[in-house]
């Protein structure tokens, strides 16, 4: 951290060592994080933060190693498996939805190596439930994409990538922690209708076109270079 926070220092506050302060204040940077609490350093004005837990300047998908896919028939409304404690949001969402029928809500901190329990259950589940943590967002709502479950994405703040390129509503159940009370009727709505399926369609191209690791770079760049 002390050779970053030097590094750092000396490109945004003193100016590139290889050019003049003058030209180095014309120079523009651009920097990835995806520590839930950025970069950690002071970046000047003139660097760009792509933040995939929540903090910069343009928002990325957080992402993984792909999960391996079986072709598992949906029968879980909705599922959530992971901690209740990281943000009181889970603790609101699991109050509220953890009797519902069809729905699996559990807490597994305290179990390890519970990866492929997760995926199967995940790829089983019309729907997703994918509330912040620490961070504002939440690994499992590209997860869920890419197992072809619609993600219901749970924030106060919703860290969104690409809105330029995409429009989340089509494939994604935004919802807000005053609209948790009514989720389990919002849910069983989009499901008796099918749109679910229409959403989880969606959900799996836009994952791969978007958000997989392999496509997040391009998009990066494509960012930077409608800046020039």
């Amino acid at each position: 951290m002390t050779k970053l926070r030097s590094y750092c220092k000396g490109i945004f506050a003193n100016g590139n060592k290889f050019f003049t302060v003058k030209q180095a204040s014309l120079d523009k940077y651009f920097t990835i994080a995806q520590y839930d609490d950025g970069p950690l350093v002071e970046m000047g004005k003139n660097c760009r933060i792509f933040g995939a837990g929540g903090i910069g300047t343009d928002p990325i998908p957080l992402t993984t190693e792909r999960h391996k896919e079986h072709g598992f028939r949906k029968e879980i409304l909705a599922s959530f498996l992971g901690s209740e404690g990281t943000h009181p949001i889970r603790k609101q969402m699991f109050d509220a939805l953890k009797k519902e029928d069809l729905f699996i809500v559990e807490d597994v901190y305290t179990k390890r190596d519970n990866t492929p329990h997760f995926a199967e259950v995940t790829e089983k589940s019309c729907f997703t439930l994918c509330p912040r943590g620490y961070g504002k967002t939440s690994f499992r709502l590209y997860e869920a994409m890419q197992l072809g479950s619609v993600p219901v994405y749970i924030s106060d703040v919703h860290w969104l990538p690409y809105t330029q390129f995409v429009n989340w509503n089509k494939f994604c159940v935004l919802v807000k922690p005053e609209e948790i009370k009514d989720l389990s009727k919002r849910l069983r709505v989009l499901y008796a209708s099918g749109e679910y399926k229409v959403m989880a369609e969606a959900a799996k191209k836009v994952y791969e076109e978007y958000f997989c690791f392999e496509s997040m770079f391009k998009w990066i760049l494509k960012i930077l270079q409608d800046e020039k």
